[in-house]
């Protein structure tokens, strides 16, 4: 990732591509020698993500906001079966959010505000056990909600609004639950 996206000007990567040990790299996260958390928040990123993502299979938490990214969502990230945390809001992503998604079992937050995404928000999202908050305000998003978010048990905010092609109209009958969906 750091040899495709242009490592060497990053903010705050001073250690990156050296030999000392990336445990204490900053942004990176370990837990027993095996990173589970990369934090690449405003580190200048540009470029696409790679598809080399799948070989982080501990990542709990992958979080790239606020970059100048030109990239779709790979789908090398839907094979991190352990992905708890993906954030990429204002990070210049593109495309469509990809149907693989939905493998992550695990996964309790995606944030892809402020971003170009396209397409349809995926239905399989009913499979996505422990999701609890989505927020993907302000893209080119298109479609229905999805009626499966009312079938997830843990779900508590879903954001959607500042997308010119969402159809807003849906019955969610959960309490306790965040809901925006205002066409602006």
């Amino acid at each position: 990732m750091y040899d495709a996206n242009c490592g060497v000007v990053w903010n705050g990567a001073s250690l990156w591509g050296t030999a000392s040990d990336y445990c204490g790299w900053q942004g990176v996260s370990c837990e027993s020698g095996l990173i589970v958390g990369l934090n690449l928040s405003r580190f200048g990123l540009t470029g696409t993500l790679p598809e080399t993502l799948h070989g982080l299979q501990q990542l709990k938490s992958f979080i790239v906001n606020n970059n100048s990214l030109t990239s779709t969502i790979p789908q090398s990230i839907c094979s991190l079966s352990h992905l708890k945390y993906f954030q990429g809001n204002s990070a210049g992503l593109t495309g469509q959010i990809p149907q693989c998604i939905c493998f992550l079992q695990n996964l309790k937050q995606f944030y892809a505000s402020n971003n170009s995404l396209t397409g349809l928000i995926p239905t399989c999202v009913g499979n996505m056990t422990f999701l609890n908050e989505v927020h993907l305000t302000c893209n080119k998003l298109s479609g229905v909600i999805p009626k499966q978010f009312d079938t997830l048990p843990y779900i508590q905010q879903l954001t959607v609004n500042c997308n010119n092609n969402i159809e807003c109209y849906i019955t969610l009958t959960r309490t306790n639950f965040l809901f925006i969906c205002k066409i602006m």
